[in-house]
């Protein structure tokens, strides 16, 4: 399998209607996504449809005026739909359209246009509508496509959060899509950017799924993820329960088929991620403000504290990691440190850290022009 590159898109490509509405009123109409798309083996396909009614718009047969699928060969509306709840699942072949549609299990483009009466949010109605739900590319031209191949007994499925779509060895039609055959492990070590290899920490590699990274004994990480070659540019580190933010690693293609282990090293980029470091509660540091970033002669570097840390530094250093300061800082709450340009050398990307011994109470980076 190898990969898909696929995109929902909530745009409005053609309105119908000639009345105009003025921004910023939100416009809210009946969606048809694809859901899951799923080929026998003589080729011959089986879509599956998700359509959805926001709380604004009528249940109703009569709003969706017209469904258009499209594939590389041509396109065909849908004949005939009805909708019972505001959230429906639909399957179609080809012959639930207007004309057959060939849809090429190795290689292909699909979107689907929906018109669609729509409203705003007191329920005024605003007119037809057109919309592009779906478009997904599938095939091995494209290697930014997160879906290369379908093999036979698999079908492709959307996730809950419709953000992107894995290979499912065990096809769900007709109901709403589970994760528990699309799944495969990487595996590998996981470096921060000076080369020190992480043993623990609270990850995720998908953080729209609920599998965080578990950590081995031989200092390897294992993860369960999609079943895709989506590419990933980052990952969701937790620096509590609740709290995460995102952190940037050298872009990886996982390359997964349902079931299988990809041996993948990550190489994460952020400077104030660091092994060995620990991270300071977010609720002791009240605010830090850097200030002017980006700088030419001097810029300041503003810490207020709810508690004073006692035997802190503020260290610096440039882009490869190289450090070029370290200054005491006062067991106070709020103080402020200069920096000037000149001793930072020439115009380029610093980073700063402020750590009591192996704490990080705070990093950012500066920008000196």
């Amino acid at each position: 399998m190898k990969k898909i590159f696929f995109t929902i898109l909530l745009l409005f490509l053609v309105s119908i209607n000639t009345k105009a509405v003025p921004n910023p009123i939100m416009v809210y109409s009946a969606e048809v996504i694809m859901n899951e798309l799923y080929f026998n083996d003589q080729g011959e396909w089986t879509m599956e449809l998700l359509i959805w009614f926001p709380d604004f718009v009528p249940l109703s047969d009569t709003v969706i005026k017209q469904v258009t699928i499209s594939s590389n060969l041509g396109q065909a509306d849908l004949i005939h739909f009805s909708v019972t709840s505001p959230l429906t699942y639909l399957l179609i072949t080809k012959d639930s359209l207007t004309s057959p549609l060939f849809i090429n299990p190795e290689e292909d483009i699909i979107s689907i246009v929906t018109t669609a009466d729509s409203y705003e949010e007191l329920g005024q109605y605003l007119g037809q509508w057109s919309f592009c739900n779906t478009f997904f590319q599938f095939g091995t031209s494209e290697p930014e496509n997160s879906i290369q191949e379908i093999p036979t007994g698999n079908s492709v499925s959307l996730t809950d959060d419709h953000s992107y779509y894995y290979l499912d060895k065990s096809p769900t039609l007709g109901v709403p899509n589970d994760t528990v055959g699309g799944l495969g492990w990487i595996h590998g070590k996981m470096y921060d950017y000076l080369g020190n290899i992480f043993t623990s920490g609270h990850f995720k590699i998908r953080p729209n799924l609920p599998y965080y990274v578990q950590f081995n004994d031989d200092s390897t990480y294992s993860s369960l993820i999609p079943a895709n070659n989506l590419i990933c540019y980052c990952i969701n580190y937790f620096t509590d329960t609740v709290n995460s933010r995102y952190i940037e690693c050298d872009n990886f293609y996982p390359n997964l088929e349902p079931g299988m282990t990809s041996t993948i090293d990550i190489h994460l980029k952020d400077h104030s991620l660091v092994v060995g470091l620990k991270e300071l509660a977010s609720t002791e540091v009240k605010r830090i403000l850097v200030a002017p970033n980006p700088f030419s002669t001097e810029v300041q570097i503003f810490v207020e504290l709810n508690s004073p840390v006692r035997n802190s530094d503020l260290i610096i250093f440039d882009s490869f990691g190289k450090q070029l300061m370290q200054i005491k800082l006062p067991d106070e709450t709020t103080y402020k440190i200069s920096v000037p340009g000149e001793k930072l050398g020439k115009p380029g990307t610093y980073f700063y850290r402020i750590m009591q011994k192996k704490r990080l109470i705070a990093s950012g980076k500066l920008l000196h022009i």
